[in-house]
């Protein structure tokens, strides 16, 4: 009976470092391939250690396979994974001291040392569950809640009542839980009224940001579109011209050619014009129709899908508008020096399944995965000095905002291409 609540203690302990891990890496807790593994290893050794057929320091490889889980798991560099790693395991750490300050008052009450093990652990899963949710629900009420910040914030909470305990037997050399609690809980209140006042400022500076472009914007998107409208009143001029054709050709297939030769004038002046009815958000859709017009004086085609109900998500609209800017001047640059069959981007704007997807793409030589990685440095450029600042902004507004973005090669009509996608919860 000893052996089974003592295994049971461990697996509490490696479940509660796993639910650490996903904490910090702002990620859904899942049952995973990897993570099977480590609690199989987890039993294993402990039948192994109990058995004495191996020594005990051998149940600390399960935190090496821990890190290396990590590392494959979350694909990212060697020393992030390691920082996060040890931020993870800070954070367990003082959980579980937490969990035996409270669990203290009942341990003339447990008769054993596993089970105050497993309860330590139980009660250690419960804080970490509980930061857990509270932040979680931060995260869907402000788009401010970032996950480095989540993070730093955590491990302030949980630090404060370890350090007045701490602070607290060292000066009367008792254990007043209760005063402690009371002392911890009333500095936590005030801390957290000083967060979210620094919160509500940066969301009202984000708010009047937004109000300011609507402001300079607003009205040159209403002349927008009345220069539209004025166009549909004019189409049927335009239908004129097309009917009255066959008065000065002179034969069948001249019609024709004549017809279809205005046609496709016509087609490309107004080629721009849908974005304007596809976007129901006013100051993007402005924002996208003079992009795209740029791009063209620059010799440069947009072939495009733009489908937006709403921007509202977890971004403020100034900032997609940037990113959209900076992925299409990166692509104009790229194209604008190929043959002219070949200058042409692709720029995709969709709201669908709670995100935003922006896509954009243009001809490229296929790149390596350093190569990739070489373009988000600041500084780095292919095209001279003092450039290079465009995509490093990007990679800053991505990890602020906890953004997905993916950057890969493929292939259409035989010629390859370099496609940047970003995808933007809402």
């Amino acid at each position: 009976m000893e052996q089974i609540i003592n295994i049971i203690g461990w697996f509490l302990e490696l479940l509660m470092i796993e639910m650490c891990v996903h904490f910090v890496w702002n990620s859904k807790s899942k049952i995973r391939f990897l993570t099977v593994l480590l609690f199989l290893y987890n039993g294993l050794a402990f039948l192994l250690i109990t058995n004495k057929i191996v020594p005990y320091y051998c149940r600390y490889i399960i935190y090496i396979l821990i890190f290396i889980t990590c590392y494959v798991e979350f694909r990212s560099n060697f020393v992030k994974t390691f920082k996060k790693f040890l931020i993870a395991m800070t954070f367990a750490g003082i959980a579980e001291v937490l969990a035996a300050f409270a669990v203290a008052p009942f341990e003339s009450r447990i008769n054993s040392q596993t089970g105050l093990l497993v309860a330590v652990n139980t009660v250690s899963i419960i804080i970490v569950f509980v930061f857990h949710k509270l932040f979680r629900k931060r995260d869907r009420n402000s788009s401010y809640g970032l996950a480095d910040e989540k993070v730093f914030h955590t491990m302030i909470f949980c630090t404060i009542p370890v350090v007045i305990m701490i602070i607290d037997y060292s000066i009367h050399q008792e254990l007043r839980i209760i005063y402690d609690m009371v002392i911890s809980v009333l500095i936590i209140v005030i801390y957290k009224y000083l967060l979210k006042v620094r919160i509500t400022e940066k969301e009202l500076e984000k708010k009047n940001l937004e109000l300011e472009m609507q402001r300079i914007y607003g009205d040159a998107y209403k002349e927008l579109l009345d220069e539209v409208r004025k166009r549909q009143h004019d189409f049927k001029n335009q239908l004129t011209a097309i009917y009255s054709m066959h008065l000065v050709a002179e034969t069948l297939d001249e019609l024709v050619e004549m017809q279809k030769e205005y046609c496709e004038k016509l087609e490309e002046n107004i080629r721009y014009d849908q974005i304007l009815t596809k976007c129901n958000e006013p100051i993007l859709a402005g924002f996208l129709y003079y992009k795209c017009i740029a791009c063209e004086k620059m010799g440069v085609k947009v072939d495009y899908t733009i489908s937006v109900t709403s921007a509202e998500c977890q971004i403020a609209l100034h900032e997609i508008i940037e990113i959209i800017g900076i992925f299409m001047d990166n692509a104009c640059e790229q194209v604008v020096e190929l043959s002219c069959d070949s200058r042409t981007i692709e720029l995709s704007v969709d709201d669908n399944d709670g995100a935003i997807t922006i896509e954009i793409g243009n001809p490229s030589r296929p790149l390596t995965s350093r190569e990739i990685e070489q373009m988000f440095q600041p500084g780095f450029s292919t095209k001279g000095e003092n450039r290079g600042l465009g995509l490093p902004r990007v990679k800053q507004l991505v990890k602020n905002h906890n953004l997905e973005l993916i950057v890969f090669n493929s292939e259409k009509y035989g010629r390859s291409r370099l496609n940047f996608k970003l995808i933007i919860k809402k």
